[in-house]
């Protein structure tokens, strides 16, 4: 092999090495720009996995990503949205992983987790803190869910009506015929 040919492919080869660690080094700085400091570099434990349990009632939930710090694994999930709000589905569903994720895995999950917001067009995101419910206040609305469908409580509406109608049980709670 000729010098020439020699430096050809070492500087071939140098280019490579750089466009690889140049790539990695985006992609975990892309993957911690959403995280709070405290959360910069901390591992992933978890990212999209589902985790089940039957007590104290059947649940499976997916996670989008867990960290873990230390002992404590920490919840957040990426939303797509047009505003950076929470609603309190996103605390009950935070709340439902954490149950999930305790009980199926054997973890100490963080009260305390992330929902992170991204606008779709711009792609912008914001981190939103959000305290989860507790195991009891959790159950005590799965046991509420059950006495609605099972009619022996009357549905409360929703704040905003759209919500109601487009939820996948409206049918079976009928609010607008139950609320008059």
């Amino acid at each position: 092999m000729t010098s020439g040919l020699v430096a050809i492919v070492l500087l071939a080869f140098a280019a490579l090495v750089y466009a690889v660690h140049k790539t990695r080094r985006n992609s975990i700085s892309r993957e911690d720009a959403w995280r709070p400091g405290a959360f910069h570099g901390a591992p992933i434990a978890f990212a999209e996995k589902k985790f089940f349990t039957a007590w104290p009632f059947p649940l499976v939930a997916k996670v989008d990503r867990a960290l873990r710090i230390g002992e404590t694994i920490t919840i957040a999930e990426l939303k797509t949205r047009r505003s950076h709000r929470i609603y309190s589905s996103d605390v009950i569903e935070l709340s439902a992983q954490k149950l999930a994720l305790e009980e199926g895995a054997g973890e100490f999950v963080n009260p305390v987790a992330y929902v992170v917001t991204q606008h779709p067009a711009s792609a912008r995101r914001q981190t939103h803190p959000v305290r989860l419910l507790s195991r009891s206040e959790l159950i005590g609305l799965a046991r509420r869910r059950d006495r609605i469908l099972a009619g022996l409580e009357t549905p409360r509406l929703a704040p905003n009506r759209g919500m109601c109608r487009s939820c996948a049980f409206y049918s079976r709670c009928q609010p607008d015929k139950s609320q008059g």
